[in-house]
């Protein structure tokens, strides 16, 4: 995973560099910090927690290349179109219902430049249950609760296999490249998390081309 990872990471490196880049859930603005490493023109990052926004405006407020601004994925954007040439999505899709993911796509598209690109982080399906033993394995008197975690996970399929990703784009009308076992923007996982995805990788990223028309 060690080598995939680098190699991920000058992918990623080299579509972020002097590009206008999304960022879609800037949270505590982790992940803002580590694409701000790979020299981009411009980061305008999206959040859809009030809370979130008052600690990112705070860390960044003497960036001027990074702009923060409140607004949800999954509603029409008042960005104008055909504006970024890179959109980052870590660990959305996972914590959002599979229905939005037809809107998330589709108003992502459209701010995206032609030929431009989507990165999206994610999970893997099999997670659910590798969080399930480890939690058993650390917390074993909370077993009843980790196990109507996983029903309730189950039930919510929220993350997507790479077939059904796939699904949502064409071939006609993307280039896609699915990378099982890596994440390049992890610099803040903990220690535990970065040893749990070397042993039992359960991470992808998924980089999406929209074809010249």
């Amino acid at each position: 995973m060690f080598w995939r990872n680098v190699i991920a990471n000058r992918n990623l490196e080299a579509l972020i560099k002097d590009q206008q880049v999304l960022e879609i859930g800037g949270n505590n603005g982790d992940i803002t910090v580590q694409l701000y490493d790979y020299g981009p023109k411009f980061i305008m990052v999206k959040e859809i927690s009030s809370y979130w926004m008052l600690k990112l405006d705070k860390r960044f407020k003497n960036t001027p290349s990074i702009s923060c601004k409140l607004f949800s994925i999954t509603e029409q954007s008042e960005l104008p179109k055909d504006r970024f040439d890179v959109i980052v999505l870590k660990e959305i899709l996972n914590a959002l219902p599979r229905s939005t993911y037809n809107e998330i796509f589709k108003n992502s598209l459209s701010l995206l430049k032609q030929n431009a690109f989507i990165v999206i982080i994610d999970y893997v399906p099999l997670t659910k249950y590798r969080q399930f033993f480890l939690s058993i394995l650390r917390h074993p008197l909370s077993a009843k609760k980790f196990w109507n975690l996983l029903i309730n996970n189950i039930k919510l399929s929220k993350t997507c296999s790479r077939k059904e990703l796939f699904e949502y784009f064409p071939n006609d009308e993307f280039n896609l490249n699915y990378i099982f076992g890596v994440d390049p923007l992890n610099r803040y996982d903990s220690f535990y998390h970065k040893v749990m995805e070397m042993i039992f990788p359960h991470k992808y990223m998924l980089i999406i081309q929209r074809k010249k028309l």
